[in-house]
């Protein structure tokens, strides 16, 4: 068995009715080059079931402390039935993109089975008139919940699942050994045990911790004293309450386009750009409803904080936040704002891990932080309070090399995320061999119009690009 971080049960905590915390993945797979050219969906679920056994995620259930002593455990019983994990459908007509949104958007509304292992995978076929999408392809649309991974454990799971070839031979299943129900006494006296442990491992952070303290004080005065500093997001649209469905849009950027556009920024990185591409996609929305704030707009960005080399299953992340520049209409002037503000972000989330105090707050009673997120969740804390962001984006390492399942090959994948009140909009960046997937995920009472803010995203793609062609052509008039 393996107990649930305090980050991990955070996100089990705060899911309320009308807004589950799971990831989606939207997987598209060309089976073109297959020998008979068709995939058939026992293949796929024979292929899941050899992998169950490499994938704890997808055997165990969630075992709850009595009282919330502790923390959950996770349990593999020995009884998974994959067969009740993975569904088949065909997309209905008119079977084109927006179509195959609106099936996946019901999919990611839907809250997972909290009884079961918290995992479900839908084939989808029949995407017969999707832009882009080669003849015959299928989705896969894996759907994992948040307390179980973050984005780079999330790709751990998906390199376990799909294949480095066509022909991959397949994988003989392994003989797990199911864990041993404990006791409610066994139970309660490893949480007392272990929250005794807590109090001394805190005691010995924080003092660890202290020394830096200062210099935490010090940096946060320097970034407070700068004229960007995302001290409170401006008002916008998306940050009233979420409705239970989901609207899902995406578009893809070439990876070449996207390094000749950070390489115009000195210091620039692929993730400034991204930032700068939904920076202007937000600016260029909402001036089309006369919404653009005099303030920028402020993202809340991921930091992972795994080593190299960790294969830990579930969460090892924090946040830091940066202003989106949405008051600037050049989007290579707007890059390079992003990459200042981005820089001092991550030195001041930088000097908050040199505290060890978010060490300290994972060693805090599980009881009492248990109770008070979960009651934040109910009351909407996190809507009433002080805005500090407008929106999440998160840029998840993506698969570089070909990857295949039954010998179809991955061409798409799209990332979606959780919302909750007062954050009703989610950016997600995958990569795919050579391109790059932005997503986005919304209130369909905040964003009402996904195709438009796709179409929105894909001309500020196509500004930051043409701004690389104009600098090659003023560098060969100098020339």
């Amino acid at each position: 068995m393996r107990q649930l971080t305090a980050t991990d049960a955070t996100f089990l905590n705060i899911e309320r009715p009308g807004a589950p915390m799971h990831l989606t993945s939207l997987l598209i797979f060309d089976q073109s080059d297959r020998p008979d050219g068709r995939v058939v969906f026992q293949q796929i679920l024979d292929a899941v079931e050899e992998r169950s056994a490499a994938l704890p995620t997808y055997r165990q259930r969630l075992l709850k402390v009595p009282f919330d002593l502790g923390y959950p455990w996770w349990y593999d019983d020995g009884t998974i039935d994959v067969e009740a994990h993975v569904r088949h459908m065909t997309l209905p007509e008119p079977r084109d993109w927006a179509q195959l949104c609106m099936e996946v958007g019901r999919l990611h509304s839907r809250p997972l089975d909290m009884a079961e292992p918290l995992w479900e995978l839908t084939v989808i076929d029949g995407l017969d008139h999707v832009e882009g999408v080669p003849a015959g392809s299928f989705a896969m649309v894996l759907k994992t919940h948040h307390c179980a991974i973050d984005g780079a454990s999330g790709m751990q799971v998906l390199a376990t699942l799909l294949d480095p070839e066509p022909n991959t031979p397949k994988i003989k299943p392994s003989v797990t050994t199911p864990d041993t129900r404990p006791t409610r006494g066994h139970l309660i006296r490893k949480a007392m045990t272990s929250a005794a442990q807590q109090q001394t491992r805190l005691v010995k952070t924080v003092a660890t911790g202290l020394p830096a303290v200062g210099d935490l004080i010090r940096h946060v005065g320097e970034v407070r004293s700068t004229p960007d500093a995302p001290n409170q997001a401006p008002t916008s649209r998306f940050g009233g309450e979420v409705t239970a469905e989901r609207a899902i849009e995406g578009t893809s950027i070439d990876m070449f386009d996207l390094l000749a556009v950070r390489n115009l920024v000195a210091g620039a990185t692929i993730n400034d750009v991204v930032l700068s591409i939904v920076g202007g996609t937000l600016r260029r929305y909402l001036a089309a409803h006369d919404e653009v704030p005099d303030k920028s707009l402020v993202a809340a960005v991921p930091i992972s904080l795994r080593r190299e080399g960790d294969t830990d299953p579930g969460n090892q992340v924090s946040l830091m936040t940066v202003p989106l520049h949405t008051d600037i209409a050049d989007p290579i002037e707007r890059l390079g704002a992003i990459g200042q503000s981005a820089a001092g972000s991550k030195e001041m989330s930088q000097a908050l891990i040199d505290t060890h105090l978010i060490d300290a707050a994972s060693q805090m009673p599980a009881a009492l932080v248990t109770f008070s997120t979960r009651l934040a969740a109910q009351l909407g804390v996190g809507q009433q309070a002080r805005r500090l962001f407008n929106t999440a984006v998160t840029n998840v390492p993506g698969t570089r090399e070909p990857s295949y399942t039954c010998g179809a090959r991955l061409v798409s994948h799209f990332g979606f995320g959780p919302l909750q009140n007062g954050a009703g909009l989610f950016h997600c960046v995958m990569g795919v061999e050579k391109r790059l997937f932005l997503a986005v995920t919304a209130c369909p009472e905040m964003l009402p119009d996904a195709a438009f803010y796709r179409h929105c995203m894909e001309k500020d793609i196509a500004e930051h690009v043409a701004a690389t062609r104009t600098r090659a052509d003023r560098s060969d008039d100098s020339a």
